[in-house]
């Protein structure tokens, strides 16, 4: 009976907290070895790959630096954003 309560209750929560505004952020990748870490953390750079469904990484041992951007709309400046996890198109997989 508590787990159905405390269920309730993030559910209520996550409605009052979390806005939607389904702002899709297009992501691309590449991959590169931990030594380039810092010209990766500058990116992302034009040889970056979209995201698709398509898309497949993660070989042993690799490194995989993925990128995004987006513009953030008027009514939210200022405001602490969160990118939620999600399937929003082929090429798009967080929104805000």
């Amino acid at each position: 009976m508590e787990i159905e309560k405390l269920d309730h209750l993030l559910s209520v929560l996550r409605d009052q907290c979390f806005i939607p505004l389904e702002v899709s952020v297009p992501l691309v990748w590449a991959e590169a070895d931990p030594a380039s870490r810092d010209r990766m953390v500058a990116g992302p750079h034009q040889d970056w790959e979209p995201v698709t469904e398509a898309t497949v990484w993660g070989r042993p041992q690799s490194y995989f630096w993925f990128g995004g951007s987006l513009k953030v709309p008027p009514q939210l400046a200022g405001q602490r954003l969160y990118l939620w996890p999600r399937k929003i198109s082929q090429s798009s997989f967080f929104s805000l």
